[in-house]
């Protein structure tokens, strides 16, 4: 793709650096019907199943997520509010989850968590046994 961009400075017509890359034959911004019907006409081409040109947004906000914090996704999507960016937040990968579920559902001693505030958060069972004389 980068080679097909740098290509784009050898065309006639539009080189200037403020110059649309994707424009009409004069120059201007291309229509948004103009770019959808060229999207579906690609996809029918290729033979793939159809999807609307939405999705292609959902779909790298899904992705993207997966490997980026929320707000830098929220910042390539153009997102007024990071609430509108948490939609995307549950396809977010937490490896260690199942393995901390299961210690925890195990018995297994769990070493007490520390709070936002630096203090040490103990669960009841840990209460009870720190209060309970030998």
């Amino acid at each position: 793709m980068v080679d097909a961009l740098a290509g784009l400075k050898d065309r006639e017509y539009f080189t200037r650096d403020d110059d649309l890359v994707f424009c009409t034959v004069l120059g201007g911004f291309l229509d948004d019907m103009w770019v959808r019907r060229r999207y579906y006409r690609a996809i029918d081409d290729a033979g793939l199943r159809r999807i609307r040109f939405h999705d292609l947004r959902h779909c790298f906000g899904s992705m993207a997520i997966t490997v980026l914090d929320g707000y830098a996704v929220q910042s390539y999507m153009g997102h007024q509010h990071y609430s509108t960016t948490q939609r995307y937040l549950h396809h977010k990968p937490r490896p260690h989850d199942a393995e901390l579920l299961h210690g925890a559902f195990a018995g297994d001693s769990v070493s007490p968590a520390v709070s936002r505030n630096g203090d040490i958060e103990r669960n009841s069972a840990q209460l009870v046994d720190a209060e309970t004389p030998d």
